[in-house]
């Protein structure tokens, strides 16, 4: 009976353990629990706290998104990074909105991403 009682022990740690291991990593500033940037959407464009397109990864793009809750996150961050290099200035901002208008983004998520990020 005692052994019994040690093997389903052991077989409940096991799988607490497999199971704790199943969850694919997050790098990055897209980890839960860590502060990512400051949201600045919807708010005004031109905003100071954007992320530059040109020299972030696409797991802080990814957060950046999330933080300014952009549906699919994931996707946007995929779209923007594939579409790289944006030039300086306006010119870039008018090749993002080009970018995300030919994606079919959605008003309300070309307004949240533009606010977020920046050529």
């Amino acid at each position: 009976m005692r052994r019994a009682s040690t093997a389903t022990a052991a077989l409940i740690a096991a799988t607490i353990a497999i199971a704790g291991c199943a969850n694919g990593g997050r790098s990055g500033t897209d980890q839960p629990g860590v502060q990512g940037p400051s949201s600045v959407a919807p708010g005004p464009a031109g905003n100071t706290q954007r992320t530059s397109i040109a020299t972030t990864s696409i797991k802080d793009l990814q957060a950046a998104l999330r933080a300014n809750d952009v549906d699919d996150p994931e996707h946007w961050a995929q779209i923007v990074t594939d579409s790289r290099p944006y030039p300086a200035g306006p010119t870039g901002e008018q090749k993002l909105r080009q970018v995300l208008i030919q994606y079919r983004a959605t008003p309300d998520d070309i307004a949240r991403i533009t606010n977020t990020l920046t050529p």
